[in-house]
């Protein structure tokens, strides 16, 4: 019940092991002790949208992009408090999720390119997630689009463009069936897919 006197409401949540990592709406990253309810870590600044545990314990954050900061993805060590600018041209990253066993981190937001703006899933690798890598790109703002990852088969879910959901594995991208219902929310438990649609169905 630690949560009941929480200053502000949570925008989301995630757990690795005996640790709860939350984003509430004042643009606070806090790190709890789910066990006692202790915050280990917080950390709070302008804009960010979406946070995701990372590699050894460190968080990564998604943001506005601003003039102090140019990027939109900071990388957060909640030991020592240093936060690093992950390398990224997007101008605002919205979802985030990472693969532990392939050690990649995935993102969804805006970015810029000739003019025009494109919502887009990239791949991030190597040491500080410097090394990105487009995976798939809509030509339009589609700021609903959403990310799952089935951490057991290292497969990522993602809806982008207001149509059919893509699956990422080893062999690359494949679809699901077309349906009729435009994802608001995905998720996976216990090898299956659930999709909670705009139009307030829910399909699995």
């Amino acid at each position: 019940k630690f949560y009941e006197g929480y200053p502000a409401p949570f925008l989301m949540t995630a757990v690795r092991g005996e640790r709860l990592l939350t984003l509430d709406k004042n643009g606070t990253v806090s790190l709890i002790e789910i066990d006692t309810g202790r915050t280990l870590f917080s950390y709070t600044a302008y804009g960010i949208k979406t946070v995701s545990f990372a590699r050894d314990g460190n968080i990564v954050a998604g943001r506005n992009k601003t003039q102090g900061m140019q990027n939109s993805l900071l990388l957060i060590d909640p030991d020592t408090g240093e936060t690093v600018a992950i390398n990224d041209d997007n101008l605002v990253t919205f979802a985030l999720s990472y693969d532990e066993t392939t050690d990649r981190l995935y993102s969804l937001g805006f970015e810029t390119r000739n003019g025009r703006q494109k919502t887009v899933l990239k791949g991030h690798s190597g040491t500080t997630y410097e090394r990105v890598e487009t995976l798939l790109a809509y030509a339009g703002e589609d700021a609903g689009a959403t990310l799952a990852l089935d951490e057991e088969r290292s497969r990522l879910y993602t809806s982008i463009g207001y149509g059919t959901v893509n699956i990422l594995g080893y062999e690359g991208f494949t679809s699901l069936e077309e349906q009729n219902h435009i994802p608001e929310s995905l998720m996976t438990a216990g090898g299956f897919l659930f999709s909670l649609n705009r139009d307030s169905s829910v399909t699995v």
